[in-house]
């Protein structure tokens, strides 16, 4: 974490890396993602495509910016904001990954989720979700994989005890 001279803390020890880069700049690592942090005026600087944007610090995390989209952390909890810091997603889980076409792999009590969050509703619900390309996802159901596309549709069934690649 990161603390002033008067010992209030700037940023609690939440972060795999923090490096010092000079004019009260530090770099902040979290799951692989590194993005500034201005500690004069108590801000994210990430990026959103070549620019980089200024993210006010009202929350514990703010990754860079994808299409348009950036995971958040609020309280150990992620959600995602859009490019004008409208919340896209609460909050609300313990994992987000950033899909396409406003899909989003949320984890909350054990489930995986598929979300589409233009509407909030949850899509398809497995074991696990994780994101194989655009718009295909590897599912996992009763211990067996299979793939399902960015609706939810079924593309490969889970007959697949290990995890299998799609293939162009």
């Amino acid at each position: 974490g990161i603390a002033n001279a008067l010992g209030e803390i700037l940023l609690p020890a939440n972060y795999d890396e923090i490096a010092y880069i000079g004019n009260d700049l530090f770099t902040l690592g979290y799951e692989k993602e590194f993005v500034k942090y201005d500690a004069k005026n108590n801000s994210y600087i990430v990026k959103n495509g070549e620019n980089e944007v200024v993210v006010p610090k009202a929350m514990e995390w703010c990754g860079n910016f994808e299409n348009g989209k950036a995971i958040i952390a609020i309280g150990h909890k992620y959600g995602i904001i859009d490019s004008n810091f409208n919340t896209c997603v609460a909050c609300d889980y313990k994992r987000v990954t950033l899909g396409y076409d406003n899909t989003a792999i949320v984890e909350a009590e054990g489930k995986c989720h598929l979300l589409d969050f233009s509407n909030g509703e949850i899509i398809v619900t497995y074991d696990e979700i994780a994101l194989l390309s655009y718009n295909y996802f590897l599912f996992k159901k009763d211990g067996y994989y299979g793939v399902i596309d960015n609706n939810g549709s079924i593309i490969i069934q889970a007959h697949y005890d290990m995890n299998i690649e799609l293939l162009d």
